[in-house]
């Protein structure tokens, strides 16, 4: 098991660095794309508005009457469409990419931080293959000295099994965070009553902002600031 944990430490910075290039390029394409619909909308707009009717005079002369026609014209336009399709598809992918990026952080995180456990081990005396069995039978001391779920304040349950806790909480609101595809959202707890703070990202973030003024399940983790949503679902 030890030398399967340094082989990921050694090979997984590198991976996670070719899946934020990924991420990356996803995220280009799909701002591409945007600006390509952005042009299409703006030149049924200028189309619109320098259009003349049989006497001279612009056929639609009032700001009422220009916004229809070109939000008309602009569901018709074909090139439109596609270009909402293929940005549908990019922004999937993007969603996905950062998606696999957050779960390969976590993995590298994890891997480091069980190797630190075993260097502590060594340092406290243990021989290599003591402070590897020691990390081998982690997981089921630890079940041993805990139950699987335990209650915690409000209607929150502990998982012992992957360190996140389970919620129910209300949406009250959501808007973008400061760091790029975070999405901030403020939540009453159910059974406490307490205000939260909840940072999510990819689909996540989609789910919670959907759910604004309805009830959901919120697994997390705690950060200093807040909670991090790992999964969603209906309460």
């Amino acid at each position: 098991m030890l030398k399967v944990l340094v082989e990921q430490a050694r090979k997984l910075p590198e991976e996670v660095e070719k899946l934020a290039l990924e991420a990356q390029q996803a995220k280009q394409v799909l701002h591409e794309l945007l600006e390509l619909q952005k042009q299409e909308e703006a030149r049924i707009a200028l189309e619109v508005a320098s259009e003349k009717g049989e006497d001279g005079k612009a056929r639609f002369p009032n700001e009422a009457a220009r916004q229809g026609e070109i939000a008309r014209r602009i569901l018709a336009s074909e090139r439109w469409r596609e270009l909402k399709r293929d940005i549908d598809e990019a922004r999937r992918e993007w969603w996905e990419a950062e998606a696999k990026l957050e779960r390969l952080k976590l993995e590298h995180r994890t891997t480091v931080a069980l190797l630190d456990l075993v260097a502590g081990a060594i340092r406290a005396g243990k021989s290599p293959e003591e402070a590897e069995a020691l990390l081998a039978g982690q997981g089921e001391e630890n079940a041993s000295r805990a139950p699987a779920k335990a209650p915690t304040k409000g209607s929150q349950e502990k998982d012992s099994t992957n360190g996140t806790q389970w919620a129910t909480v209300r949406v009250l609101e959501a808007k973008p965070g400061k760091s790029e595809g975070t999405l901030r959202i403020t939540a009453e707890e159910v059974g406490s009553g307490e205000e939260r703070v909840i940072f999510a990202k990819n689909s996540v973030a989609e789910k919670l902002a959907r759910s604004v003024g309805k009830r959901v399940k919120v697994e997390y983790r705690e950060l200093d600031h807040g909670w991090f949503a790992v999964a969603v679902k209906a309460a």
